[in-house]
Protein backbone atom coordinates (compact mmCIF):
# COMPACT_ATOMS: atom_id res chain seq x y z
CA UNK A 1 0.00 0.00 0.00
CA UNK A 2 2.83 2.43 0.93
CA UNK A 3 4.69 1.68 -2.34
CA UNK A 4 1.55 2.36 -4.34
CA UNK A 5 0.96 5.70 -2.53
CA UNK A 6 4.55 6.80 -3.17
CA UNK A 7 4.01 6.93 -6.93
CA UNK A 8 0.64 8.71 -6.74
CA UNK A 9 0.30 12.49 -6.88
CA UNK A 10 -0.37 14.19 -3.49
CA UNK A 11 -3.95 15.16 -4.42
CA UNK A 12 -4.67 11.63 -5.57
CA UNK A 13 -3.14 10.23 -2.37
CA UNK A 14 -5.68 12.13 -0.31
CA UNK A 15 -8.48 10.76 -2.44
CA UNK A 16 -7.19 7.20 -2.11
CA UNK A 17 -6.87 7.53 1.69
CA UNK A 18 -10.37 9.00 1.99
CA UNK A 19 -11.80 6.20 -0.15
CA UNK A 20 -10.01 3.56 1.92
CA UNK A 21 -11.21 5.05 5.18
CA UNK A 22 -14.72 5.32 3.80
CA UNK A 23 -14.67 1.66 2.76
CA UNK A 24 -13.43 0.59 6.21
CA UNK A 25 -16.13 2.59 8.00
CA UNK A 26 -18.80 1.25 5.64
CA UNK A 27 -17.64 -2.31 6.30
CA UNK A 28 -17.79 -1.79 10.06
CA UNK A 29 -21.30 -0.34 9.86
CA UNK A 30 -22.47 -3.06 7.49
CA UNK A 31 -21.14 -5.84 9.70
CA UNK A 32 -22.23 -4.32 13.01
CA UNK A 33 -25.39 -5.91 14.31
CA UNK A 34 -27.50 -3.39 16.24
CA UNK A 35 -29.64 -6.17 17.69
CA UNK A 36 -29.07 -8.37 20.70
CA UNK A 37 -27.86 -11.89 19.94
CA UNK A 38 -30.59 -14.01 21.54
CA UNK A 39 -28.54 -17.17 21.01
CA UNK A 40 -26.59 -16.14 24.12
CA UNK A 41 -29.68 -16.63 26.27
CA UNK A 42 -30.84 -19.80 28.03
CA UNK A 43 -33.98 -21.50 26.75
CA UNK A 44 -36.88 -19.15 27.44
CA UNK A 45 -40.53 -19.88 28.08
CA UNK A 46 -43.82 -18.09 27.56
CA UNK A 47 -44.36 -15.86 30.59
CA UNK A 48 -40.70 -15.17 31.39
CA UNK A 49 -40.12 -11.56 32.42
CA UNK A 50 -37.52 -9.42 30.67
CA UNK A 51 -36.07 -6.43 32.51
CA UNK A 52 -33.81 -3.73 31.18
CA UNK A 53 -32.26 -0.41 32.13
CA UNK A 54 -33.08 1.98 29.32
CA UNK A 55 -30.80 4.47 27.62
CA UNK A 56 -32.90 7.65 27.92
CA UNK A 57 -33.16 10.24 30.71
CA UNK A 58 -36.50 8.85 31.97
CA UNK A 59 -34.82 5.51 32.65
CA UNK A 60 -32.09 7.14 34.73
CA UNK A 61 -34.70 8.99 36.78
CA UNK A 62 -36.68 5.80 37.39
CA UNK A 63 -33.64 3.76 38.43
CA UNK A 64 -32.56 6.57 40.74
CA UNK A 65 -35.95 6.91 42.43
CA UNK A 66 -36.40 3.15 42.82
CA UNK A 67 -32.76 2.44 43.69
CA UNK A 68 -32.78 -0.23 41.01
CA UNK A 69 -30.73 -1.40 38.05
CA UNK A 70 -33.83 -1.66 35.89
CA UNK A 71 -36.40 0.78 34.53
CA UNK A 72 -38.55 -1.26 32.13
CA UNK A 73 -40.14 -4.71 31.94
CA UNK A 74 -41.96 -6.88 29.43
CA UNK A 75 -43.18 -10.46 29.16
CA UNK A 76 -42.21 -13.19 26.67
CA UNK A 77 -45.38 -13.62 24.64
CA UNK A 78 -44.21 -15.77 21.70
CA UNK A 79 -41.32 -18.12 20.96
CA UNK A 80 -41.65 -18.70 17.22
CA UNK A 81 -40.98 -17.79 14.50
CA UNK A 82 -39.02 -15.44 16.76
CA UNK A 83 -39.08 -14.55 20.46
CA UNK A 84 -41.41 -11.63 21.15
CA UNK A 85 -41.94 -9.37 24.16
CA UNK A 86 -45.21 -7.60 24.95
CA UNK A 87 -44.91 -4.43 27.01
CA UNK A 88 -46.28 -0.95 27.62
CA UNK A 89 -43.74 1.53 26.26
CA UNK A 90 -43.21 5.10 25.19
CA UNK A 91 -40.59 4.80 22.47
CA UNK A 92 -39.74 1.28 21.25
CA UNK A 93 -42.13 1.36 18.32
CA UNK A 94 -41.94 4.46 16.11
CA UNK A 95 -45.35 3.76 14.60
CA UNK A 96 -47.04 2.95 17.94
CA UNK A 97 -45.60 5.32 20.53
CA UNK A 98 -47.01 5.41 24.05
CA UNK A 99 -48.89 2.13 23.81
CA UNK A 100 -48.91 -1.56 24.61
CA UNK A 101 -46.97 -3.26 21.82
CA UNK A 102 -45.21 -6.50 20.92
CA UNK A 103 -41.53 -6.21 20.03
CA UNK A 104 -38.93 -8.79 18.91
CA UNK A 105 -36.72 -9.68 21.87
CA UNK A 106 -33.60 -8.87 19.85
CA UNK A 107 -34.92 -5.32 19.46
CA UNK A 108 -36.15 -5.03 23.05
CA UNK A 109 -32.61 -5.84 24.25
CA UNK A 110 -30.77 -3.89 21.55
CA UNK A 111 -28.02 -1.49 22.63
CA UNK A 112 -30.20 1.44 21.57
CA UNK A 113 -32.71 0.50 24.28
CA UNK A 114 -30.89 -1.50 26.94
CA UNK A 115 -27.85 -0.79 29.12
CA UNK A 116 -28.52 -3.62 31.58
CA UNK A 117 -30.56 -6.80 31.21
CA UNK A 118 -32.16 -9.43 33.44
CA UNK A 119 -34.58 -12.27 32.68
CA UNK A 120 -36.73 -13.80 35.42
CA UNK A 121 -39.01 -16.81 35.69
CA UNK A 122 -41.71 -16.83 38.35
CA UNK A 123 -41.59 -20.28 39.92
CA UNK A 124 -45.19 -20.19 41.12
CA UNK A 125 -46.51 -19.75 37.57
CA UNK A 126 -46.91 -23.01 35.64
CA UNK A 127 -47.12 -23.23 31.84
CA UNK A 128 -50.92 -23.06 31.77
CA UNK A 129 -51.06 -19.98 33.98
CA UNK A 130 -48.23 -18.36 32.05
CA UNK A 131 -50.21 -18.66 28.82
CA UNK A 132 -53.32 -17.25 30.50
CA UNK A 133 -51.31 -14.28 31.76
CA UNK A 134 -49.85 -13.64 28.32
CA UNK A 135 -53.31 -13.86 26.75
CA UNK A 136 -54.58 -11.20 29.17
CA UNK A 137 -51.58 -8.99 28.42
CA UNK A 138 -52.19 -9.34 24.68
CA UNK A 139 -55.78 -8.21 25.16
CA UNK A 140 -54.32 -4.81 26.04
CA UNK A 141 -52.36 -4.42 22.78
CA UNK A 142 -52.85 -0.91 21.44
CA UNK A 143 -54.00 0.51 24.77
CA UNK A 144 -52.47 3.94 25.42
CA UNK A 145 -49.54 4.21 27.81
CA UNK A 146 -50.53 6.16 30.90
CA UNK A 147 -48.40 6.61 34.00
CA UNK A 148 -49.93 8.06 37.15
CA UNK A 149 -49.16 8.29 40.85
CA UNK A 150 -52.71 7.19 41.63
CA UNK A 151 -52.40 3.44 42.07
CA UNK A 152 -56.19 3.07 42.06
CA UNK A 153 -56.66 4.86 38.76
CA UNK A 154 -58.44 2.68 36.17
CA UNK A 155 -56.50 4.55 33.47
CA UNK A 156 -53.03 3.50 34.65
CA UNK A 157 -51.18 1.57 31.98
CA UNK A 158 -47.43 1.39 32.20
CA UNK A 159 -44.99 -1.48 31.94
CA UNK A 160 -45.29 -2.82 35.49
CA UNK A 161 -49.03 -2.34 35.96
CA UNK A 162 -49.73 -4.09 32.66
CA UNK A 163 -48.07 -7.24 33.99
CA UNK A 164 -49.19 -6.86 37.59
CA UNK A 165 -52.87 -6.65 36.60
CA UNK A 166 -52.62 -9.69 34.31
CA UNK A 167 -50.83 -11.82 36.90
CA UNK A 168 -53.36 -10.87 39.59
CA UNK A 169 -56.24 -11.94 37.37
CA UNK A 170 -54.72 -15.41 37.06
CA UNK A 171 -53.12 -15.59 40.52
CA UNK A 172 -55.24 -13.43 42.88
CA UNK A 173 -52.85 -13.87 45.81
CA UNK A 174 -50.07 -12.15 43.84
CA UNK A 175 -49.13 -8.83 45.42
CA UNK A 176 -46.42 -6.25 44.78
CA UNK A 177 -45.47 -3.21 46.83
CA UNK A 178 -45.99 0.24 45.33
CA UNK A 179 -43.41 2.88 46.27
CA UNK A 180 -44.44 6.33 47.43
CA UNK A 181 -42.58 9.16 45.73
CA UNK A 182 -42.63 12.86 46.50
CA UNK A 183 -40.47 14.55 43.89
CA UNK A 184 -41.08 17.49 41.53
CA UNK A 185 -41.59 15.19 38.53
CA UNK A 186 -43.02 12.13 40.29
CA UNK A 187 -45.57 12.42 43.07
CA UNK A 188 -47.70 9.57 44.36
CA UNK A 189 -47.50 5.79 44.46
CA UNK A 190 -45.73 3.98 41.64
CA UNK A 191 -45.05 0.34 40.86
CA UNK A 192 -41.39 0.17 39.87
CA UNK A 193 -39.63 -2.68 38.08
CA UNK A 194 -37.59 -3.35 41.22
CA UNK A 195 -40.74 -4.79 42.83
CA UNK A 196 -40.63 -7.64 40.29
CA UNK A 197 -36.90 -8.14 40.77
CA UNK A 198 -37.43 -8.51 44.53
CA UNK A 199 -39.95 -11.36 44.16
CA UNK A 200 -38.51 -14.22 46.22
CA UNK A 201 -40.04 -17.20 44.43
CA UNK A 202 -38.28 -16.69 41.11
CA UNK A 203 -35.33 -17.88 39.07
CA UNK A 204 -32.84 -15.41 37.65
CA UNK A 205 -32.22 -16.87 34.20
CA UNK A 206 -29.87 -14.26 32.82
CA UNK A 207 -28.24 -11.02 33.89
CA UNK A 208 -25.87 -8.66 32.13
Amino acid sequence: MLKVLSIIKPSAKVLVIVLCLGFCIFSLIKNADPYFDTSKLPKLQIGDLVLRKGTVLDSSIITHLSKSNYSHIGIISALSPQIMVTHATTDDELTHKDAVVTTPLKVFLAKAFAKKIAILRLNFIDDEKAQLIVDKVKQKLGYPYYITGDKNSPKKMYCTTLLDDAIKEVTPEFSLQYQHVNQPIFKGDYLFVEAFFQIKDKTLLYQR
